[in-house]
């Protein structure tokens, strides 16, 4: 500036240019050196990429090979597999030929035997001592106790399942591959992994932290926090001491044998929601709706807990209206029974039931909604529960209970749940004969042959009725039977003692034998009476 900054610049700070040029001059030198060490960084970070990336080539280069030897090793597991297959055919083929050419030749001898038999009896037919004919007829009595060659069938498709059961063994060889490929991964991923703290500030209704905040465990009589750092959550649910803004991160929590949890990460700057279920066993993760928040089942506390007229199913306010708020309508989150308006809450303590303890008999279930544990008359292959008569009446009441399948008192109804996965077995395996569920069909009975529980049903039970329809005609058979030998027995007359004492010990075996098929005809009567499903084929199979 010049001299006229005198009525301008009055009383403002004022020094020379020369000065103010050496000041500026330092300050370019800062500046100068902060530019050089931040080329200095990005030629650092240049330098790592490109080593990464080298490494990233050569990684790539390894994998490709190690790809390739797998592939092959594969490829050459299913040409063995195919050749073993040619090989099996062939030998079914030979085994078949070798067989019938044995039956030919038995029934052939059958057929010389038979026409002795035949001149025999034609002899004694002609003969007038009633005597010798009945000790003859007793002595060709094992007439019927040769091969009963309609039962015997002949088949022409050899083949039945070989072509299957080889791939099903390829299939299980892909997976044991895939899964080691799983646990390399798991490996690598085992890099990034961090240790989980729990934050008890956070700690939700009913949840207890341990004093290292390691551990987390539901009790009915904790305390909430009385922490004014952080909002409290009304659902049960904690958050983690740890966060993070970027990276890679990996972790490995051990949860309990229920499946009513769930892992995920949430935002801070939004509400907590569950945006993941991790499956650590294999890796995996199940991708849920972003909007789900927990609904695990409330534990029964009384004078904490409200239910409704139209559903028997109690919560803590702060999780129904939770569950409200985010679905937008008022739904059970347990049954799914819609309410058209917001359902008039009333404590679960005011439940007309009568609280007068009634020893169980032997064989009878206890509701699980009664205090007192009264007497269970349905059970509920939905809810998972067993009911006494007051606590049935909301599914005779509510249009979407009603939907309902409600069953006789079944003992174990975990029994429909799935021992691995949590889920309701609602599938059947026909390759392993076993029920499973739908996660099932995903992971180990993947490429098996499934169907539905209803529709197996339906074929097992036209197969018992099958069944007892040859058990009634076998015990009518046999009771004819006794009654001919009884028969013959009062023709002998007294003459006969021998042949009395061996018809008598005939009789006691096929007696026995009687006994034996109407009690196992009255178990697959009972097994027919079965009204669930699920129950009735888990039955029939270890019945067979």
């Amino acid at each position: 500036m010049c001299r006229g900054s005198e009525t301008d610049h009055k009383n403002h700070e004022i020094i020379s240019v020369e000065e103010e040029g050496a000041q500026q001059k330092e300050t370019i030198d800062s500046k100068k050196a902060k530019i050089k060490m931040m080329i200095t960084e990005r030629k650092e970070k240049i330098q790592e990429f490109s080593n990464f990336s080298e490494m990233g080539s050569e990684r790539a280069i390894k994998e490709i090979f190690d790809s390739n030897k797998l592939f092959n090793t594969l490829m050459s597991q299913v040409q063995d597999m195919h050749t073993k297959l040619k090989s099996n055919i062939e030998h079914k083929l030979k085994k078949s030929q070798d067989r019938n050419e044995a039956m030919i030749q038995e029934l052939n001898q059958e057929i010389i035997n038979l026409q002795e038999k035949h001149a025999e009896l034609e002899k004694l037919s002609q003969s007038d001592d009633h005597l010798h004919l009945l000790q003859t007829l007793q002595a060709l009595s094992n007439l019927f106790d040769s091969k009963d060659w309609s039962k015997i069938r002949v088949y022409s498709d050899l083949c039945v399942q070989t072509v299957r059961r080889a791939l099903s063994h390829l299939v299980h060889t892909f997976h044991t591959e895939l899964k080691t490929q799983t646990d390399i991964e798991l490996n690598k991923m085992r890099k990034y992994k961090e240790s989980v703290t729990f934050d008890p500030r956070t700690a939700g209704c009913y949840l207890v932290v341990s004093d290292f905040g390691k551990r987390l465990k539901y009790s009915r009589y904790a305390s909430p926090s009385s922490s004014d750092e952080m909002d409290s959550i009304d659902f049960p649910m904690v958050l983690g001491m740890k966060g993070f803004t970027s990276g890679r991160h990996y972790w490995e929590v051990q949860v309990g044998l229920r499946n009513n949890w769930d892992v995920g990460v949430a935002k801070e700057t939004e509400k907590p929601a569950v945006t993941d279920k991790s499956v650590t066993e294999h890796g995996d993760s199940l991708k849920k709706d972003k909007s789900v928040v927990s609904k695990d089942r409330c534990p029964e506390t009384s004078g904490n807990l409200y239910t409704s007229n139209q559903c028997i199913h109690c919560f803590c306010l702060g999780c129904i209206g939770e569950y409200w708020r985010v679905h937008g309508a008022y739904q059970c989150p347990l049954c799914k029974a819609i309410f058209p308006t917001r359902p008039h809450l009333k404590s679960a303590g005011t439940l007309q039931t009568d609280d007068t303890a009634v020893p169980l008999k032997a064989g009878e279930v206890p509701c699980d909604f009664c205090p007192a544990k009264r007497r269970a008359v349905k059970s509920c292959v939905v809810c998972l529960a067993s009911f006494c008569d007051t606590h049935l009446e909301p599914h005779y009441q509510s249009e979407d209970l009603g939907r309902h399948l409600l069953v006789s008192v079944v003992k174990n109804l975990e029994d429909s749940v799935c021992r691995l996965h949590g889920r309701q077995l609602d599938r059947f395996c026909r390759s392993d004969q076993t029920c499973i569920c739908a996660m099932c069909v995903q992971t180990e009975h993947r490429g098996h042959q499934t169907i539905s529980i209803n529709r197996e049903a339906a074929r097992k039970k036209v197969k018992l009725k099958k069944k007892k329809m040859k058990l009634q005609q076998m015990i009518q058979d046999k009771q004819s039977k006794v009654e001919k030998i009884k028969l013959s027995a009062n023709i002998c007359g007294e003459n006969a003692a021998d042949a009395q004492a061996l018809n008598k010990e005939l009789i006691k075996q096929l007696e026995e034998e009687i006994s034996e098929l109407q009690r196992r005809s009255s178990q697959l009567e009972q097994l027919s009476l079965t009204e669930d499903n699920l129950h009735f084929l888990q039955r029939f199979l270890h019945t067979a």
